[in-house]
């Protein structure tokens, strides 16, 4: 039981910073456009490197809005619900 309080607590917390990450995310992906496309003096040092690094913010912000969702919380919600009834018909208690 104490696994799904602790599932269901991590992705309810996920939610609530979403936000906060998507924002973080939208602020690293603008930095490396300008990196690449060289509008600040010097430019990146290693466009390929700033690429892939574009690739990995792109990629976690996709994450974050394809996967912290609502009704991915739900699903930990229940199953936690699920286990505390469970416990709660335990002679034992």
């Amino acid at each position: 039981m104490q696994e799904e309080n602790a599932q269901y607590g991590f992705r309810r917390n996920l939610l609530g910073v979403k936000p906060y990450a998507l924002a973080v995310l939208a602020i690293c992906l603008v930095a490396d456009l300008v990196l690449i496309i060289g509008a600040l003096p010097g430019g990146a040092p290693n466009r390929l490197l700033t690429g892939l690094v574009m690739a990995v913010h792109a990629a976690a912000l996709l994450g974050w809005l394809a996967q912290v969702r609502p009704p991915w919380v739900r699903e930990a919600a229940d199953d936690y619900t699920t286990r505390l009834f469970a416990a709660l018909d335990d002679p034992r208690l």
